[in-house]
């Protein structure tokens, strides 16, 4: 036990109560954790048999991680994390293993509808591991994006506070950013996690042009200039009205 929690006492119970289910002790991306039995709801969505709980900073303010291989659904990272709570959730349904259980059952079950009447897959900047401070701003209607389309874009670096001002046009100063646009109508998959998904959104021309963009990166940092492109922006349409999302692009080429 650290002292990294809060109520250590309960945590301890959350614990026995897992091992008392079948887990044991393990490392979970670098946290304390356990892994045991898969929870017979996951039956319909993957053919893993066992899932890990990583136990992050913060019990018990802070939920438990649920790490899960196989699935492809939404409220889930890439990384196989599973999202059972936003952040500042107050239920504390995590505090014992017969309410995570119950929670996960539940998402399980929401999955399985496809996650019916749920408007979060419209909003992908939330299925993102890495999220940066860093905001992007820009007026839509000046980029000029139509659907089925790109456009060249920039972006102009402020530091403090951290601001990308995008506009329309292409890198026309070394110290600015390359941008590209595009507008993929009504979007008909998940909204995209990582760079490998924007291509599924994507018809073969704007993939074309993404991929020879991509490959003229020769700076592996986030938010400067790499001689390739350094952000994309999504548009797509949700509810009759745009929706969209800004990434930006780190390593080298198409890494």
């Amino acid at each position: 036990m650290t002292d990294d929690h809060f109520y250590t006492e309960s945590l301890e119970t959350f614990q026995h109560d897992l091992a008392e289910a079948g887990f044991e002790p393990v490392s979970v991306a670098g946290f304390p954790g356990w892994r045991g039995p898969i929870h017979q709801a996951f039956a319909a969505l993957t053919g893993a048999t066992t899932m890990d709980v990583a136990i992050l900073p913060g019990w018990p303010f802070r939920p438990p991680a649920l790490l899960v291989k196989g699935l492809d659904t939404n409220h889930l990272t890439p990384g196989g994390f599973v999202c059972l709570w936003q952040d500042g959730d107050p239920s504390g349904e995590w505090e014992t293993v017969e309410g995570f259980f119950a929670r996960v059952a539940e998402w399980c079950a929401n999955a399985n509808r496809g996650w019916e009447g749920d408007d979060l897959e419209g909003d992908a900047f939330l299925n993102f591991e890495k999220k940066y401070s860093t905001v992007a701003t820009f007026n839509l209607e000046e980029l000029g994006i139509r659907s089925g389309d790109w456009r060249d874009l920039r972006g102009r670096v402020s530091r403090d506070p951290p601001r990308i001002e995008v506009v329309p046009g292409r890198q026309n100063l070394p110290n600015q950013l390359r941008g590209l646009g595009f507008h993929v109508g009504r979007l008909n998959v998940k909204p995209p996690r990582q760079l490998s998904e924007i291509f599924r959104c994507l018809s073969w021309k704007q993939s074309g042009r993404l991929k020879r963009a991509l490959d003229d990166r020769r700076r592996p940092q986030p938010f400067v200039a790499s001689g390739g492109l350094d952000f994309i922006l999504l548009c797509w349409e949700r509810h009759g009205r745009p929706d969209l999302l800004v990434m930006a692009c780190q390593g080298m080429n198409n890494d």
